[in-house]
């Protein structure tokens, strides 16, 4: 996706605070998401947003990017869904096709319009997406992706 280039103006004591901070920060992506909160709400004419509306998902911390947290995001701004499946060998999770031998779908890969990446593993959270799994609950957990490990929320079932 292109990105255009923005100014912005903020007040000396914030921008010395940000300049303060110890750990790499991407602000232009903060900004962004404030972008985009903002936007939800104009598109709503101002209307209290329900908590309904939000899915928890795990995703980029917006203060320290080497973390992933848990964080609400609006369900307008995903754009797409895509199940991930993984083998279990050892209490390890490795990726793998849906149709290999022992695939279980262990989380969704969530996209949003500026293709930031989220993770989602519980089915009540996956429902305001319209997508229908069982009553396991989501839980952090590692999927090994072409000998890389990826945090993930993992869907919680039974063997």
């Amino acid at each position: 996706m292109r990105s255009f280039r923005t100014t912005i103006t903020v007040p000396q004591h914030l921008k010395e605070r940000m300049d303060a901070v110890s750990v790499e920060v991407n602000w232009s992506a903060v900004a962004a998401r404030a972008f985009e909160e903002k936007l939800l709400e104009i598109a709503s004419h101002g209307e209290k947003q329900e908590m309904s509306e939000f899915i928890r998902v795990l995703g980029p911390d917006p203060v320290n990017k080497n973390r992933k947290t848990y964080q609400h995001i609006h369900r307008a701004i995903i754009c797409k869904a895509i199940p991930v499946y993984a083998e279990e060998k050892g209490g390890m999770f490795f990726d793998c096709t849906p149709n290999h031998p022992g695939a279980k779908l262990v989380s969704y890969r969530l996209l949003d319009a500026n293709g930031v990446q989220y993770s989602c593993g519980d089915p009540q959270e996956l429902n305001r997406l319209g997508i229908v799994n069982d009553d396991k609950k989501g839980r952090i957990g590692f999927v090994q992706v072409g000998g890389k490990k990826q945090e993930c929320d993992l869907v919680e079932g039974e063997d």
